[in-house]
């Protein structure tokens, strides 16, 4: 799993301060990687995957807003009703991606995982050096 070098810019979150790869900025929530790979995507191919898996209200904002649209709230929003479909659809792997970026994905997101169970999931949002569950 590749790893994005830091930029050396001090965050309030410890967590975020470090080079850090996909595994560890899911658990951790560390915006700049996100960031990162956002303005590598672009804004073309990140609009084109938010309409092709029909993410909430498919708003990202103009290409100046690729490195933030999911943090404002006047741009990409999900019902959680939305949301929930949405999770249904990657745990069935009925979403368009490849099963090994489905299955990566599905890896990442375990929290805890028993004989009897897995549970997955993601804080929705950092606010301070405690996660907030959304």
């Amino acid at each position: 799993m590749a790893v994005l070098t830091w930029d050396g810019i001090h965050r309030e979150i410890d967590a975020w301060n470090h080079d850090t790869n996909l595994r560890q900025a899911f658990k951790d929530s560390t915006v700049w990687f996100y960031q990162v790979l956002a303005r590598r995507a672009g804004y073309e191919r990140m609009q084109q995957f938010i309409n092709k898996v029909g993410y909430g209200n498919r708003q990202i904002g103009t290409a100046a807003d690729i490195d933030r649209f999911w943090l404002q709230q006047q741009l990409l929003q999900i019902t959680p009703k939305e949301q929930i479909k949405f999770l249904q659809r990657l745990y069935q792997g009925d979403l368009p991606f490849s099963q090994r970026t489905i299955n990566l994905v599905k890896d990442i997101m375990v929290r805890e995982q028993t004989p009897d169970y897995t549970l997955r999931g993601k804080t929705g949002w950092l606010t301070s050096t405690k996660p907030n569950v959304g």
